[in-house]
């Protein structure tokens, strides 16, 4: 029975959900992604089945493993009757995904208005209640306050109290006196060179290199540069590649010591999320592919998701078996799986260790 209601919400085979269910099939059992039966509905769009299984208790905050909860997705593909059902069923609104992001984010990004105008009024009704909540919260324990008598402590003429004197407080010592000396003039004394500080480097300043910088690696904690621009697919003009086009190229790269570097590589997939969070930074604003849809290459015609992005992080799915990548679509910040053979633009990265990184 194990898998048989995830694939039956594959199916969209409402009769087989409702049939397991019955049978006592576990309604938040997890795929190879994380996601639960209800995820997979919202996801789909398949607002019957959500319904159903939200009847059934259905865990409404599970995320998978980008972090995403069934609202959200629901909230990013726009379907507003299955916002509405699990909003109306106690769904969290504020849950962040792996990238920060939030349902009211998702509608916010596609321009969702009746999804913004309901996840805001359940916003602003969830804060009415912690207020009410902390007001009787706060009625309660003055309520039960209990009075106590305050401790009368008499002081004799010497100034000390029965404390003291019992050395139960013991007196603070009378500060050092201190000796402050006039060294200004002295003429012997040398004075010190101020150093020169070069000032700190911020994400999208551009290096004398030419490459830019893109902040701290989470994966090193190394400083983190990246090339200006998009590179150009040097076989034929086009300007998404294969994975494998885009790790070869790097090496050519290298070789040539683009920049004064050989150490160029594609993203992980962690540092690919920073370039997608400060692709609007500095020198890298309107650098990056933004626009959806499918592009046409400029010569070989080959077809390509304009706005995604290479990372090297290996992530299997059953579709693509091992030959896949983590991308990115640089439009909404989404991060998935691709088959290495499809094309999409590329942005390499190098680091170097940061002087300044505390070592654990």
């Amino acid at each position: 029975m194990d898998g048989d209601l995830l694939e039956a919400v594959d199916d969209r085979d409402i009769g087989s959900v409702r049939e397991l269910l019955r049978s006592g099939a576990d309604i938040n059992e997890k795929d190879e992604y994380d996601a639960t039966p209800l995820i997979n509905a919202a996801m789909s769009g398949l607002t019957d089945i959500v319904r159903l299984l939200i009847e059934h208790k259905a865990l409404l905050d599970e995320k998978d493993d980008d972090g995403y909860t069934a609202l959200m997705y629901a909230a990013r593909y726009g379907d507003t009757e299955i916002v509405r059902l699990l909003v109306d069923n106690g769904a969290a609104i504020n849950k962040r995904n792996s990238y920060g992001e939030t349902a009211l984010s998702f509608a916010d990004q596609r321009g969702h208005t009746e999804i913004q105008r309901i996840l805001k009024e359940a916003a602003q009704k969830t804060e009415h209640v912690k207020k009410e909540e902390i007001r009787h919260a706060t009625v309660a324990v003055k309520q039960a306050r209990v009075k106590t008598n305050a401790i009368k402590i008499e002081f004799k003429a010497d100034g000390k109290s029965p404390l003291h004197r019992a050395n139960l407080v013991k007196e603070k010592p009378a500060p050092a006196a201190v000796t402050i000396t006039d060294t200004s003039s002295n003429k012997n004394t040398p004075k010190k060179e101020e150093a020169s500080v070069s000032p700190p480097l911020k994400i999208g300043d551009k290096v004398p290199d030419g490459s830019v910088y893109a902040g701290i690696s989470p994966d090193s904690g190394d400083k983190m540069f990246v090339m200006p621009e998009n590179v150009l697919d040097h076989r034929g003009g086009n300007l998404g590649m294969t994975f494998y086009a885009a790790a070869k190229y790097a090496e050519e790269l290298n070789d040539k010591k683009a920049l004064g570097h050989g150490d160029w590589r594609v993203p992980t997939k962690d540092e690919l999320n920073v370039l997608y969070k400060i692709k609007e930074k500095g020198a890298l604003k309107d650098t990056f592919n933004l626009n959806g849809g499918l592009i046409k290459g400029t010569k070989n015609g080959a077809t390509w998701y304009g706005n995604w992005y290479w990372s090297s992080t290996i992530k299997p799915t059953p579709q693509f078996s091992t030959d896949s990548r983590c991308w990115q679509d640089f439009s909404d910040g989404m991060q998935r799986s691709n088959d290495d053979s499809n094309h999409a633009a590329v942005r390499y990265v190098r680091t170097q260790p940061d002087a300044n990184k505390k070592v654990r």
